[in-house]
């Protein structure tokens, strides 16, 4: 829950406080966000792995990542369904 606080109308004196609630679809977006940026600095992590050859380590981050983007496809889904 955000709350705000704006200046009155005229014919009101002080403060009038306004309340808003955030729809499931903006917690889908950050949510979605949030792990999407995560799948980046795994990627990247991954590139680091494929360069210092160690290839064991990056398949394990290949398989990781590809559960990852069903989540992220599974999460998308969800939001279209609402």
């Amino acid at each position: 829950m955000v709350t705000s606080t704006y200046k009155p109308l005229k014919e009101k004196k002080g403060y009038k406080k306004i309340v808003i609630n955030k729809s499931k679809k903006m917690r889908n977006k950050d949510l979605f966000e949030q792990k999407l940026e995560r799948f980046e600095a795994e990627v990247k992590n991954m590139g680091y792995n494929i360069h210092r050859n160690e290839l064991e380590a990056a398949y394990e981050l290949v398989e990781v990542l590809l559960e990852k983007i069903a989540d992220l496809r599974t999460l998308l889904n969800t939001e279209s369904q609402d």
